[in-house]
Order: structure tokens, then sequence, then C-alpha cells
């Protein structure tokens, strides 16, 4: 027997059982075949329906509530533990990245800081020049006021004696032979150098001070009034300034440095600066000579001698502030790493 059935309004068919069979069809459905008067139902052929589909499909009941309520805990349950473990190993990995991002910033401030070191010795050895020491000076003309010399004594014992402040100001090999004194006013010299010493650097500041002659314009020679060519102040001075820088034994000298070693105490990077310590051989960060000189046969020139000890130090407020900063930086660094991670592992639950 051939059957047809209705697809909306298309009629399907002739079809046999087995090709029914493996139809698509519904309790609506519309067939027809031989004996049947119309397009009927396929509900309402309780036989035909029967054979097509086997029989009546029979359901189970439905699952009791008290098994779909444990199943649900479970499942609450089992998601409750996933999300505390995922939350577990996202908190270790956001200490981790931001550990990570904080060390790799402090590395980085440290490499820099110990750049910038290399860079202020690098400052500090152009003035050197591969030398110990190094000096230079500046010289200027002289003015001042010539006169001869009196000195303040004192009796002692019934003897006249020279008072002990004039011995110290000229010294006590010098003082007897003293003719005429030279009491500068303006110019003269100054000379600068700087020596490495221990862990720093001690600056030498020499500035010319009054001079003495020990022979007079004029001497007496066998009888007679002669010219003693003694050199000029000028010359004296002079004389007291070239033993000071170019003929300093040790090859100190360097010409057109005078600036450098004037300023040495300014040198500075970002993080170094060169700084006035206590010097650990003489107990203080300042000390000075006074009348120290330039001894010749027929002058003496004095001068005043300074003395600065220096080292380079770190710049304590500013290796802070890079420190403080580059931590803020590598922090920031890493909790975005940390947020963005946290959004990509929300998407991708989220659409999974």
């Amino acid at each position: 027997m051939n059957y047809y059935y209705l697809k909306g309004i298309e009629k399907i068919g002739p079809l046999t059982i087995d090709e029914l069979k493996q139809s698509s069809l519904s309790d609506d459905t519309l067939i027809w075949y031989e004996n049947l008067k119309e397009w009927t139902k396929l509900s309402n052929l309780p036989e035909l329906k029967n054979e097509i589909l086997g029989g009546a499909v029979a359901f189970p009941p439905p699952i009791p509530q008290e098994i779909v309520k444990k199943e649900n805990e479970i499942q609450n349950d089992i998601k409750t533990k996933s999300n505390t473990i995922l939350i577990i190993i996202l908190v270790i990995i956001s200490f981790i990245i931001i550990g990570l991002s904080l060390y790799f910033a402090y590395t980085s401030a440290n490499k820099q800081i110990e750049k910038d070191y290399t860079l202020i010795e690098r400052m500090v050895n152009n003035i050197f020049q591969d030398k110990s020491a190094v000096c230079d000076g500046v010289f200027y003309n002289i003015s001042g006021n010539k006169k001869k010399v009196t000195f303040n004594k004192i009796k002692i014992d019934g003897k006249e004696c020279i008072t002990n402040s004039e011995l110290f100001k000229y010294g006590a090999d010098q003082v007897s032979k003293i003719v005429e004194e030279f009491i500068i006013t303006d110019g003269g010299f100054i000379v600068y150098k700087i020596t490495k010493e221990d862990k720093g650097f001690v600056i030498k500041k020499s500035v010319a001070g009054n001079m003495i002659y020990k022979v007079g314009e004029y001497e007496n020679f066998n009888g007679y009034r002669m010219p003693s060519y003694r050199p000029s102040i000028s010359s004296c001075y002079s004389k007291a300034y070239s033993y000071l820088t170019e003929k300093q034994k040790d090859g100190s000298y360097i010409p057109n440095i005078y600036n450098q070693i004037q300023n040495f105490d300014r040198i500075k990077s970002e993080f170094y600066l060169i700084s006035n310590e206590t010097n650990p051989r003489m107990g203080g960060s300042h000390w000075w000579q006074e009348n120290d000189g330039f001894i010749y046969e027929q002058f003496a020139v004095y001068f005043k001698n300074d003395f600065w000890y220096y080292e380079i130090k770190p710049n304590d407020i500013e290796i802070s502030k890079k420190y403080s900063n580059i931590v803020a930086y590598g922090f920031i660094i890493g909790l975005s790493i940390v947020v963005l991670l946290n959004v990509i592992i929300y998407f991708v639950r989220k659409f999974n």
C-alpha cells in the first residue's frame, strides 16, 4: 500500500510503510492512503501510528526534589571550592607578579645609581688626569706698604728677647735676619692643590701674605755702599708662586684647571655629590696653617694654607626619591598586570 503525507501544502509520496517510518512525523501530520476518504491526522490513525512509532512512548516519573536539591548542593559546593582554589591561585600569582615587578624595579634603580657613581668618578678623574695630585693658581698685581722692621722685645733674666708672637709670625730662624717687611694689601696669588688621600680628597688653598727682605737695598761691602741686587717685590711673589705651582716636585702642576679645583665641592651627579667630611687623620673637615713660606737667601714670602677634606657621598634625598618612584612604578605595573589577568580569566570563564 502507498502512503502520502502533507508537509505544509506539499504532498509527499507515494511512500511505503518503511519509508514512512523514516520520515519526521508528528501527531498532527496529515496522512492519506487508500480507503481513507480525506486527509487524517496521524493521531487519529492509532494502528498506523503504532506501526510507525512502535507503540506509545513511555516517560519516566519526575526526579524527586530531595535528589535534585542534594545534587545542586554538591554542584554548588564543587563550584565554591573551585572558586576558592582559583582565588588562592590568583592571589599567589598576584603576589608573585607584583613581587617580580618590584624586584626588577629595585634592580633597575640600583643599576642607575651604580652607573651614576661611575659618572661622578669620571668627573673627578677628569680633574686629576691620571695623577694623584694636581694644582694651579692665579697671580694678581701686588700692592702694599714696605716698612722697616722693629720688634717688640721683653726682658727675661736681664736679657732682651723677642716676643713669641714675633717668633711665630716670621720663624725663629728668620727673625734676626729681617731688614724690611712688605705688608700686602691687595693682589698676590692664590694656589689650589687637590690630593687624593685615603678614601677622599684634600684641597689646599695657599693665599699670599706678607714678605720680608733679609738684605737692604744697599749693603756695605769692603767699606763701600753697594746695591744688593735683591729681587723686586713682584719678582719675590712670582718666585713663591712658581714654587707652589710649576716647580712642585710631584709634577702636580697643570695649567688652566684652577676653576675646576676651586669648584671641586660643586661637582655632583643625580645621586652623588662632593661632601666636606671629617678627615680621619686630622680629626676635622677644615684646618689651616699660618705663616708657611717660601724662604730664599735674600727674602721670604709667607702664605696661609687652608685645608678641606672631601669625599664622594650619596645624595640620600635624591636616592630615596628614586627608590620611592621606581617602587611605585613597579607596583603600578605589577598591579596592572594582575588586573588584566583577572579580567581575562573572568571573560574566559563567562563564555565557556
